[in-house]
């Protein structure tokens, strides 16, 4: 592949990431006109019933938060009290090495003393480009059969599914889960649904890429 086609490959994407983009804020500026104009066409006990409407759903997304916090708080404190490793009275503490002498500062030791330690190759891992075809990710309609508060429906390849296995799979659904911005992920009808509405299709594409990526096995 010639330098031109990369170039023209990587502005063809950012060019379908702005569209993305583009399309989600001009759906959610119409979604949030038509609320406008129903409330002006609205009677008073209609404004009544629709501020109690967004005041549950507003307690809901932050009954969603806390619950986030509270698992990450919790997780967060498990961790650090494993960390906290004490030192057993009996250990055996090595001392340190003796300064080296200023009169062989500068001299090279012999064949027999001089060691060189190679460092252990780094794993290669697998490239984001190469895994960028196993999720697709588009808005939801009305068609999906799920609430409205999910916005972003989720297809994960079966490809990714024989590499992962489907306890990676779910690894990956909990940690675009426990991202700030994800409210909440279901499954359903082998989609999986994301409650994330300050962000795009292409940014919930690049959570679940990057997820992806970080499970999968060291390339053979």
């Amino acid at each position: 592949m010639s330098w031109w086609e990369r170039v023209k490959q990587v502005l063809k994407r950012e060019a379908a990431d702005v569209k993305d983009m583009a399309k989600s804020g001009f759906e959610s500026l119409d979604a949030e006109l038509a609320r406008k104009e129903r409330e002006l066409e609205a009677s008073p006990a209609e404004r009544v019933d629709m501020l109690l409407e967004q005041t549950a759903a507003e307690d809901e997304r932050l009954a969603a938060l806390e619950d986030k916090v509270r698992r990450r708080v919790s997780q967060a404190d498990g961790t650090e009290e494993i960390s906290q490793v004490v030192e057993p009275e009996h250990a055996v503490r090595e001392d340190p090495p003796d300064p080296p002498d200023p009169e062989l500062a500068g001299s090279t030791p012999p064949p027999d003393v001089a060691t060189t330690e190679k460092a252990p190759p780094e794993a290669e891992s697998w490239p984001i480009d190469q895994a960028r075809p196993w999720v697709s990710v588009r808005d939801t309609t009305s068609d999906d059969g799920m609430p409205e508060v999910f916005n972003h429906a989720v297809a994960i390849a079966d490809q990714a599914g024989s590499v992962l296995g489907a306890d990676g799979i779910a690894a990956v659904v909990d940690d675009v889960d426990f991202h700030p911005l994800v409210l909440e992920v279901q499954e359903n009808g082998g989609l999986w649904y994301v409650r994330a509405p300050t962000l795009a299709t292409s940014e919930v594409n690049e959570l679940f890429l990057d997820a992806i990526v970080a499970r999968l096995p060291p390339p053979a």
